[in-house]
């Protein structure tokens, strides 16, 4: 009880003191997935918009936070039978996590490396040609949450005492699966839906 009382108090002042900062992001990402499990399978890769926040506490080389993101523009996957387009798989990404970010230096110009992990969530939404709409109906369907990790290398432009001018660039690593309904668990199989990007956002430091 004692050490755990002295724990307590110490990781409350390091809070107290430290510097702290909130962020705001967006950027341009890149799909990394593997469709080989899935039932459809997408002729190529595919682009989204990550729009996020950051909440950072720590002072020196080692800091800890939180991070939101989620794919304001959908993956949006091409399906094509026999050469002929016959519609659209848009996936959404939803991430809730924490991360720990290791700093070089402590300069107006900041590099850092980061590792995170949490929450993954999203849906997927059918959207067939209008050709096809009678045989193959829209439907939108949810992921089942999955857990994984991500890691990112970012640096920081300093402007003044109180705002900065970040970039930084995930990669995310994890395994989707649907939802599904009166579907066994062996038979929903699951499909890496790794990805990532290149955002850039505005850093508020806070003492």
């Amino acid at each position: 009880m004692k050490k755990l009382s002295i724990i307590f108090i110490f990781l409350f002042a390091v809070t107290i003191h430290a510097q702290s900062s909130v962020a705001g992001y967006v950027g341009v990402g890149r799909s990394a997935f593997d469709f080989d499990d899935f039932q459809m399978k997408p002729e190529n890769q595919a682009g989204y918009v990550p729009i996020g926040v950051q909440i950072t506490l720590g002072d020196g080389m080692l800091q800890f936070g939180a991070d939101a993101s989620f794919s304001a523009v959908p993956f949006a996957f091409e399906v094509e039978q026999s050469g002929t387009k016959v519609g659209e798989v848009q996936i959404t990404q939803l991430f809730l996590g924490g991360f720990l970010r290791v700093n070089i230096g402590n300069e107006a110009i900041q590099p850092y490396g980061k590792a995170g992990g949490g929450a993954y969530m999203g849906k997927l939404k059918w959207e067939p040609e209008s050709a096809y709409k009678a045989f193959a109906p829209a439907e939108e369907e949810d992921f089942k949450t999955a857990f994984g990790f991500y890691i990112a290398a970012g640096i920081d432009f300093k402007i003044g005492k109180t705002i900065a001018i970040f970039a930084e660039i995930p990669f995310h690593f994890v395994k989707r699966k649907l939802d599904l309904e009166d579907v066994d668990d062996d038979d929903n199989p699951s499909f890496t839906a790794n990805n990532w990007a290149l955002n850039a956002g505005i850093r508020i430091l806070f003492r």
